[in-house]
């Protein structure tokens, strides 16, 4: 195999299986009907099949292979654009399932288990939990807004500034959207079971299934690491 760098400062340009230099026509003969000119504005050298390197991104003279600090990347083609907006609006848990475990390195793979363990913790967490009160179940949510609310909320009921507040909850057993009054004394159960709630999920993600992952050893071991 054959490497062709650019003289002026070792670019690496491409790789061929033939690089003969026609030195009366100054070209360089790269494959049966590819040609490169001028030949002495180029170097040529024998490298392995194996040889690993990114055209363009590295310079190679003959010994030394680094990264190309002039290189620029060229703009984005509409359909790479299309491609990255995508990938933005992809899951954690979706760029996980979408891994080739046979390619990627283990780091990699931690990464990526890592990030998705934690975007399902936070997923459960603001699905909500269930509270009893006067014998009914009661699906509290547990948003962003709904955790704002909480704090909000305590801190009126400690100033005395209400005495009962009214909140949203779904009836377990009907299914109903209904809309239930809180004392203080039963605001505060809730409220310990918003705390429970969270740092039941944040505790089963940080000290134990992260730990897992941390020293899984093979990229099989950390797939297995899972939420559910």
């Amino acid at each position: 195999m054959k490497l062709i760098t650019r003289k002026e400062d070792n670019m690496i340009v491409q790789s061929c299986s033939i690089g003969i230099v026609t030195e009366e026509q100054d070209l360089i003969q790269l494959e049966e009907k590819s040609l490169l000119s001028p030949a002495s504005d180029y170097n040529i050298y024998d490298i392995s099949d194996d040889f690993s390197f990114k055209p363009y991104k590295q310079c190679y003279d003959g010994v030394n292979l680094i990264e190309n600090e002039n290189y620029v990347s060229p703009p984005l083609t509409q359909e790479e654009k299309l491609d990255e907006i995508l990938n933005l609006q992809k899951t954690a848990n979706q760029k996980y399932a979408e891994l080739d475990l046979s390619e990627v390195t283990l780091e990699e793979v931690k990464g990526a288990k890592l990030a998705q363990l934690n975007e399902l913790c936070n997923k459960t967490i603001v699905e909500g939990f269930s509270q009893e009160i006067n014998g009914t179940v009661y699906h509290f949510s547990c948003s962003l807004s709904a955790q704002s609310n909480f704090t909000g909320t305590d801190a009126l009921f400690k100033d005395g500034l209400i005495a009962e507040s009214e909140w949203t909850v779904v009836n377990i057993t009907t299914g109903a959207v209904e809309r239930i009054t809180l004392d203080q004394p039963t605001f505060n159960d809730v409220k310990l079971a918003v705390f429970q709630h969270i740092n039941s999920n944040v505790s089963k993600f940080r000290n134990t299934l992260q730990p897992q992952v941390d020293s899984a050893t093979t990229n099989t071991e950390v797939d297995a690491v899972t939420w559910w």
